[in-house]
């Protein structure tokens, strides 16, 4: 097997958005032997030796992003650019699949890049409205990371970055930086290259404005983009016949992609490792390169049979249709796969959507690997467009289906609403609880306690002073019933009024001012024989003679 080397160049480059799509599926001419050159800028083996260098909370911040994939990248010194220029060839943009033949189709999505790298693929689009930020945010980032200096090598300006001292005690824009650099860095490098020497163009400041919601953008479907405009720039240059192709975008998704999904006997692997990349060193990537690759009618290939049924494979497979394929022509993408009948009409090409019962959108979100992967009524629309294409029953039935779909999730809200709405009343009447319970020992506090009695108008003073007093005499630990309460209330008006007449026949009844302190003998407190009970006795005393007061 022939292998090209990296040229020991990495960077990224423009990403060309092409209009026009190339149809290009060859069914000749088929070897590349006759091009004089292959270059990429993607380099696995240089993001692996810088992140190598990486302690134990660099990983982690890595982590909270959701780019914990590239962390088990494995060490890849070479790439065989023959393989994926073939590939790359036999990509169908419009339906996003590997045409061989008729027979030998493997569609992709961007769930597949997601299986494959590891990498967030959650609802928000990079280049959509959640991605729009303002020029003067951009210039900030920018010059708090360094990348305003030589504008050139961007992509530098990020390894730098990454090189510095980063921990618990760094603040906060050093630990955005790091996570912002750090994905800058691995989509120049790995995940959407372009054809420069350390330099990109960065179109997606805007998903890294806010670091927290990093993981909760679509960055598969983002390198799918640049690997499809990638994939129409090397067909049209093939098709020009140019001396020297430029590889850009994630070729390598490719190479795994394929060995994954075609038979290659012995060398097939069972799909329980996620991400698929870290199940790729070197040496397999190799064998398994070198098994694939073989002469068919004296051309170059790397499907040298029948590609693996669904069930045995992690992918999503959907079934495309092309204008290639006439009305009604069975679409198998193996020799034990089902085929489906799909009609197509010359202005309008379609896709249906066949999704596996154990991969499909219903059931994804158990992957183990779509942890950062959120799901609202936006994807639930998407999913009936996709099951009930140009049925007007069907759709009908949809319009059901999203009204009773956002009834569900309205409910929910306000369950959740109410939920919250009840937490903060129960904590307000805790609080008003706490504030009522007078924590004071002495006279001074006794005072602020009696002055409660001016602030109720409804002539229930006497019976709230009682009713605090009681609770400062308890200890404060518990709250009574209000029939205990009156009960209570009653009887210590009885002792009262028996107390104050057998003071006033035994000579003791003058009148006191507000300094003296009346002794009372509780009975609640007579049960306590400590140094306590004294105190307590003054409290109520007072509490009685208000009571005695105001009747």
């Amino acid at each position: 097997m022939e292998e090209e080397d990296e040229n020991q160049g990495w960077g990224g480059g423009r990403h060309e958005q092409i209009g026009v799509t190339v149809d290009v599926v060859e069914r000749s001419g088929d070897d590349v032997e006759d091009q004089t050159g292959l270059t990429s800028r993607l380099s696995v083996k240089h993001v692996v030796e810088v992140i190598t260098k990486f302690d134990e909370y660099k990983r982690w911040l890595v982590s909270e992003i959701g780019f914990e994939g590239m962390l088990k990248l494995p060490l890849l010194g070479k790439m065989d650019l023959r393989m994926s220029a073939w590939i790359m060839r036999k990509v169908k943009v419009k339906v996003r699949a590997i045409v061989v033949d008729e027979h030998r189709v493997i569609p992709f999505v961007p769930e597949d890049f997601h299986k494959v790298f590891g990498i967030p693929c959650s609802n928000r689009a990079v280049r959509g409205r959640d991605g729009e930020i303002k020029s003067a945010a951009v210039e900030f980032m920018k010059q708090t990371i360094g990348m305003d200096a030589s504008p050139a090598q961007n992509l530098k300006m990020a390894e730098d970055f990454l090189s510095r001292d980063i921990s618990d005690e760094s603040s906060k824009i050093e630990k955005d930086c790091f996570q912002i650099s750090f994905v800058i860095f691995v989509m120049g490098y790995v995940l959407s290259p372009g054809t420069k020497y350390e330099h990109m163009t960065i179109d997606f400041w805007g998903a890294l404005a806010n670091p927290e919601l990093i993981s909760q953008f679509n960055w598969c479907e983002y390198a799918v983009d640049n690997l499809m405009a990638a994939v129409m720039k090397l067909q049209r240059e093939y098709h020009n016949k140019a001396q020297v192709v430029h590889l850009s975008g994630c070729h390598l998704f490719f190479q795994i992609f394929l060995l994954d999904n075609i038979d290659l006997g012995i060398f097939n692997m069972i799909h329980s490792v996620f991400p698929r990349i870290q199940s790729f060193d070197y040496k397999m990537l190799r064998q398994m390169i070198t098994m694939a690759r073989c002469k068919q009618r004296g051309s170059i290939t790397y499907i040298p049979g029948a590609i693996r049924a669904p069930d045995s494979v992690c992918y999503v497979r959907v079934s495309v249709t092309s204008a290639m394929w006439t009305d009604g022509m069975s679409l198998p993408s193996s020799s034990k796969q089902p085929s489906s009948r799909m009609s197509v009409t010359p202005k309008c090409q379609t896709s249906k959507v066949c999704l596996d019962a154990k991969t499909g959108a219903f059931n994804f979100f158990g992957d183990p690997m779509s942890a950062n992967r959120s799901i609202g009524p936006s994807e639930f629309s998407k999913h009936l467009r996709q099951i009930s294409k140009d049925d007007p029953a069907l759709q009908e039935l949809s319009l059901m289906l999203k009204q009773h779909n956002a009834k569900c999730t309205l409910t929910a809200t306000l369950l959740r609403n109410q939920l919250q709405c009840d937490m903060f009343c129960f904590a307000e009447k805790m609080v008003e609880l706490v504030k009522d319970r007078c924590r004071c020992c002495s006279n001074q506090g006794l005072s602020k306690c009696i002055s409660l009695q001016d602030t109720d108008v409804d002539g229930n003073s006497s019976r709230r002073v009682f009713e605090v007093g009681r609770r400062l005499d308890m200890g404060c630990d518990e709250v009574h019933a209000k029939s205990k309460v009156d009960k209570d209330y009653q009887r210590m008006k009885r002792i009262c009024v028996e107390r104050n007449k057998n003071k006033a026949e035994s000579g003791q009844g003058q009148s006191r001012t507000e300094d003296d302190v009346p002794v009372y003998n509780n009975p609640v407190i007579e049960r306590k024989p400590d140094d306590r009970g004294k105190m307590f006795e003054d409290r109520i005393v007072v509490y009685a003679q208000t009571i005695a007061e105001m009747a």
